[in-house]
């Protein structure tokens, strides 16, 4: 079904595009990569043999992947892909990833290939790309830090969403749609954090912010996958319409927020000014969600374009449709592997378990950051997911930035503007990094299943990141804290790795843990058969139609 969306005049004019911008490269300014890197998928006694495997790579995105990950980067080497946007990309071995991710930003760098990806410098303002570490900054410090802060805003946004979801029924069983019904509650969660409680139970504001996470999904996705780059520009401007008017359907609620947010820590006291009455100046400490920290860090910054409204949020409509998607998708995926694993009804009754331990050795009886940080269990669950699954095959693509290229570790030259990454499918199905890798096991990363993680944490030539240097004591903490969901590796990279690691990830880890626990002592779950996964290039389709059975479970 993911493949009958274009018509053929859609299909008439990608072509026209496809080989416009494939003569155009093979003319002017694309330097070749080197022609001693070898290519997967293309059939060398075809027409076109690189062109076409472009277009197939559409449907056998996965296959080549996996094709060059067994055939090259298991032996060291490294290969190439095609793509379906014409633009190949350079795929390191697991042993070239420290290398990879240790280089400096004027070298290899992550952020000309996300503003593509993404399309952020077609549909966002030219100063959130200039300055991204406004916003990573504040994700990975006052966010993070005060999660604890917001615990019991989305505990109680889940009490009220759910039963309206999954219902009250004790006695018979309701069929669901696990996707629509994560995106709806991951939308309550994530508005009630980013935007406050307030606007999170606004039903209009929740709808167009809904439809801004999905145009802009669908928009950006087309326009990469629809114009090559010397086209993009202008097909970009088209397909944004929807994105920048469901933009200005936010921006009602959001303006008239920020510009009271500004005017009191100007120290306005009155009606006069804003429109609000504030019976106390603002003071650092004062913030109730993350449009409050975003503002606070605008208006802060050195550059002043920052404090704009419009940039703000701009920002945190970003923030939102990222978080919306990546977490309602893992959720998904989670509910529909654990309905469908061999183990199922022992693996949730410990998952139930282990949440009411919890919940009931909490003073107040509610959940709390630390009590959800007993959660090992539902931890081990939802990282195995982000294995087993994710976001892509291919991760922690950089682009070259030097004029002259830069020398891969196995002695290739690469030219600047080529996209250098890693089989991130791969490696996590590597039965040396993974037992039973391309097995999905909810108690992988549990404490006691030893062998996994001795397995995975060994080091060896493929995996030069991790030092064994270290004392016994400090090694067995340090082995504790490589289970945990928002810890990265160079073999589990579903968060990416390093320094640029999504800084959004324990925002995400607190909310599916919030919501997964709330779920296992609440609701009953039947067993199902397993979900075939389908692919479009190297992405995992989201199941947006598969059904689980769900009963309400008595109270008491």
């Amino acid at each position: 079904m993911a493949f009958q969306i274009f018509t053929f005049p859609h299909a008439a004019v990608y072509l026209l595009f496809s080989v416009l911008f494939y003569v155009h490269c093979k003319r002017t300014f694309r330097q070749p990569l080197p022609k001693d890197l070898p290519w997967v998928g293309v059939k060398g006694d075809q027409w076109f043999a690189t062109f076409r495997a472009h277009r197939r790579e559409w449907k056998e995105g996965m296959q080549m992947l996996s094709e060059g990950y067994e055939k090259y980067n298991k032996q060291g080497k490294p290969f190439v892909t095609p793509n379906t946007t014409l633009e190949p990309e350079v795929l390191l071995p697991p042993s070239a990833i420290p290398w990879l991710l240790s280089q400096p930003a004027n070298v290899l760098s992550p952020f000309p290939v996300r503003d593509e990806i993404v399309g952020l410098k077609y549909f966002l303002p030219a100063a959130i790309c200039e300055d991204r570490q406004l916003h990573d900054s504040v994700l990975l410090g006052p966010l993070t830090r005060r999660l604890g802060d917001f615990t019991e805003r989305v505990a109680r946004g889940i009490e009220e969403v759910m039963p309206q979801l999954w219902g009250t029924d004790e006695r018979e069983w309701k069929e669901v749609v696990p996707f629509e019904n994560m995106h709806a509650i991951v939308l309550r969660m994530s508005a009630s954090v980013i935007f406050g409680e307030e606007l999170a139970r606004d039903p209009k504001f929740l709808k167009a912010l809904s439809m801004y996470a999905l145009v802009v999904a669908i928009c950006t996705g087309l326009a990469r996958l629809l114009a090559p780059p010397p086209f993009r520009f202008v097909v970009s401007r088209l397909a944004g319409l929807p994105i920048r008017f469901f933009a200005w359907r936010c921006n009602s609620w959001l303006a008239p927020l920020i510009w009271k947010a500004k005017c009191r820590r100007s120290g306005c006291q009155g009606s006069e000014c804003c429109g609000s009455e504030h019976k106390k100046p603002f003071k650092p400490g004062d913030e109730q969600s993350l449009m409050d920290y975003i503002i606070t860090a605008a208006l802060s910054s050195a550059n002043s374009a920052n404090a704009r409204a419009d940039n703000i949020i701009s920002r945190l409509l970003l923030i939102s449709f990222a978080a919306i998607h990546t977490t309602s998708f893992t959720l998904t995926w989670t509910l529909l592997h654990l309905a469908s694993s061999p183990s199922f009804a022992t693996l949730y009754q410990k998952l139930r378990d282990e949440a009411s331990t919890a919940l009931q050795s909490s003073p107040k009886g509610v959940w709390t950051r630390a009590k959800l940080a007993d959660l090992h269990v539902t931890d081990s669950v939802l990282k195995e997911t982000l294995r087993h699954t994710g976001f892509g095959g291919r991760g922690a693509m950089h682009a070259v930035i030097p004029k002259e290229g830069v020398v891969l570790p196995t002695g290739e030259r690469v030219p600047q503007g080529a996209w250098i990454g890693v089989s991130v499918r791969g490696v996590h199905d590597d039965e040396r990094f993974w037992q039973n890798g391309t097995t999905w096991d909810g108690l992988r990363f549990v404490e006691g299943n030893d062998e996994e993680i001795e397995m995975n944490n060994v080091p060896t030539k493929e995996d030069e990141g991790i030092d064994s240097r270290i004392s016994t004591d400090t090694q067995t903490t340090l082995e504790r804290k490589k289970r945990s969901l928002v810890t990265t590796s160079p073999t589990f990279m579903a968060f990416m790795h390093g320094r640029n690691a999504c800084p959004g990830r324990f925002f995400a880890a607190h909310q599916m843990k919030l919501l997964l626990a709330y779920i296992v002592l609440n609701y009953d779950i039947q067993r199902r058969e397993k979900v075939e996964m389908k692919y479009m290039t190297d992405f995992a389709i989201p199941p947006t139609k598969e059904k689980l059975l769900v009963r309400r479970r008595p109270v008491g």
